[in-house]
């Protein structure tokens, strides 16, 4: 179930969760729409609203800044 699926299924309007979340109801949109992600912290807090893995709502990626080289 996606994000925005959830949401409407717990008649959580948009604006309303995009208050709890402390971010604007277009972030909130662009979020659920896939346009923007959303950092670990964000994607905890979501998860936890609605009781579920993070993994349910978002791909987990990582990335890892790349070590100097020394010569």
């Amino acid at each position: 179930m996606t994000l925005k699926h959830e949401r409407k299924a717990r008649n959580c309007s948009l604006e309303f969760l995009a208050q709890i979340l402390n971010i604007s109801p277009q972030v909130l949109h662009s979020i659920e729409k896939g346009k923007s992600g959303v950092n670990a912290e964000r994607a905890e807090k979501i998860s936890t609203i609605f009781n579920k893995p993070v993994e349910y709502f978002f791909i987990p990626t990582y990335y890892r800044v790349r070590e100097e080289e020394t010569s």
